[in-house]
């Protein structure tokens, strides 16, 4: 913890992995960005640990910006993809609100009260080199998982840096604070903190490549499916017992000897085989 980083036993949901490291602030800001990686491979040597391979499963990346006062977020100026909102307030204050969950999250909160909660305020200060005593430091924050870098070809230090600024680019899309609510989302005008946010990101010296993100088909867990056959197979069931005129509903059997004719058809093939090209390459 001295050194900024946590090192640790992966879970053991995470068979593939065998250590976990989480690089804070303290680290990360202590040498530069092309030293991430190269530096901590020889610290983890020097511990006897071995590293053979390393994938980065989370990444945060953030903006602080000195306000006057705490910006309030009405739920209409949201506009995003993300489903998942959360707002919080102290008492009628506004204080922080979230968007999606998962493998991308973005979080605008009051980044002063923080680091005074946690005793920061020092080194945070000499990141920030300027005077906060006036007002608040308002923290953007985007949380990106495995499957979030993933979409952008990202699984090491070098990709990230390599196209950070064009992650950057669809994050501020992603989710954004725009004007009053009419038209189409799309074509709402950003509000002028969203504006000026966007501005002064693209002013940064940020990794472009101009990629272009790629959502990859994701191959999808067996019991919740079985699940849901199960629940379409009483549904037919008793539909069909009722359409036949029947005390009950029809049976397995019958449910299954239909399937079958449906599924013998080269259509149904077909579709198959195009869904299994699509699993393969997730």
């Amino acid at each position: 913890p001295a050194l900024g980083l946590q090192v640790g036993v992966a879970p053991e949901r995470k068979l593939n992995l065998d250590l976990y490291v989480q690089a804070g602030p303290n680290w990360l800001r202590s040498r530069s960005p092309g030293d991430w990686e190269p530096a901590l491979v020889e610290l983890l040597r020097s511990w006897s640990l071995d590293v053979e391979l390393m994938r980065l499963s989370r990444v945060d990346l953030a903006a602080d910006v000195l306000m006057r006062e705490f910006p309030r977020v009405d739920p209409g100026d949201v506009v995003s993809l993300g489903r998942y909102r959360d707002y919080h307030f102290d008492g009628v204050k506004f204080t922080s609100f979230q968007v999606g969950k998962g493998d991308k999250v973005y979080r605008m909160y009051d980044k002063s009260v923080e680091t005074a909660a946690k005793g920061t305020g020092d080194f945070w200060a000499q990141v920030w080199e300027v005077d906060t005593s006036g007002g608040v430091v308002v923290r953007h924050e985007w949380q990106l998982r495995r499957d979030a870098l993933e979409e952008f070809g990202v699984s090491s230090v070098a990709d990230l840096l390599a196209v950070q600024g064009d992650i950057m680019l669809k994050l501020l899309n992603w989710v954004r604070l725009a004007g009053p609510e009419k038209g189409h989302a799309n074509k709402r005008e950003d509000l002028p903190l969203w504006a000026w946010l966007r501005e002064a990101v693209g002013d940064l010296d940020l990794g472009v490549q101009g990629v272009v993100r790629f959502i990859a088909p994701k191959v999808p867990k067996t019991g919740p499916l079985m699940n849901q056959m199960a629940g379409i197979a009483r549904s037919w069931t008793c539909a069909r017992g009722i359409q036949a005129g029947e005390d009950g509903p029809a049976s397995v059997d019958m449910l299954v000897a239909e399937l079958m004719q449906l599924v013998s058809k080269p259509e149904w093939g077909d579709r198959q085989a195009v869904r299994w090209r699509e699993m393969q390459a997730a």
